[in-house]
C-alpha cells in the first residue's frame, strides 16, 4: 500500500501542474487584463469593418438594381415612341404590310438592349465606387 501512495504525484503536486498549464511563467498576473481588453477591442473593430462592408456591398446592389430598373423603364418608353413615329411615317412612306411587324421586332430588340445596356451601366457604377 505504502509503495502505490510513493508511485503516484500527490494531489497537490496535480492542482499546481494543472495551474502552471495555464500561466505564463515570469509575467504578473495584471498583464492579462489590459491585453484581454486590447483583444476585445480588436475583435470588435474588426466586427464592425465586416458589417460595413456588408451594408456597403447590399447598398451597391440595391443601387445596381435600380440603375437597371431605370435605364430599362426609360429605353423603353423611348423606344415605344420612337416606334409610333416609325410606324406612322414608314407606313405612310412604304405601303408595306409587314411593315409593323418590323416596327414591332425593333422594339423588342431595344428591350433586349435594354437589359444589357442596363447590366453594363451597374458594372461600370460598381467599377467607379
Amino acid at each position: 500500500m505504502a509503495a502505490a501512495r510513493e508511485s503516484g504525484p500527490s494531489k497537490r503536486q496535480r492542482k499546481s501542474k494543472a495551474r502552471k498549464v495555464f500561466a505564463i511563467e515570469g509575467w504578473p498576473r495584471g498583464v492579462y487584463v489590459p491585453i484581454a481588453i486590447f483583444v476585445g477591442l480588436l475583435g470588435f473593430m474588426v466586427d464592425f469593418l465586416v458589417i460595413i462592408l456588408l451594408l456597403v456591398i447590399i447598398l451597391l446592389a440595391a443601387l445596381k438594381s435600380l440603375y437597371i430598373m431605370v435605364d430599362f423603364l426609360v429605353i423603353i418608353l423611348l423606344a415605344a415612341l420612337k416606334s409610333l413615329y416609325m410606324l406612322l411615317k414608314g407606313w405612310h412612306r412604304l405601303a408595306i404590310l409587314l411593315w409593323p411587324f418590323a416596327v414591332a421586332g425593333a422594339l423588342l430588340g431595344s428591350m433586349l438592349a435594354s437589359i444589357i445596356l442596363g447590366y453594363y451601366v451597374a458594372v461600370v457604377v460598381y467599377q467607379l465606387m
